[in-house]
């Protein structure tokens, strides 16, 4: 299952650019707008991004920016939560 990410407010997906990092300023979905989830063996979910045939997990740089990591073994985990239309600002 897929998983798309869109700004409600600018219509945009979050993709990533040819240098890893996660950006929010596609007009379409696609693959490289592809996400799934896999739980975490430790708790929380690792959230994979869609790259070529194959997926890759996100993590966190040195500068703190969201990157998608080139190896099949990092990752960092999520948790979500529920966000309902009244808790939004």
């Amino acid at each position: 299952m897929f998983l798309g990410f869109q700004n409600v407010i600018s219509g945009t997906f979050i993709g990533h650019n040819n240098k890893n990092k996660l950006i929010a300023e596609a007009k379409v979905h696609s693959d490289w707008e592809s996400f799934c989830v896999r739980a975490n063996p430790d708790g929380g979910y690792l959230l994979l991004v869609k790259q070529g045939r194959g997926f890759l997990p996100m993590r966190v740089d040195g500068d703190n920016q969201l990157v998608v990591s080139t190896n099949r073994d990092e990752g960092v985990a999520w948790e979500f939560i529920r966000v309902d239309d009244e808790d939004v600002i």
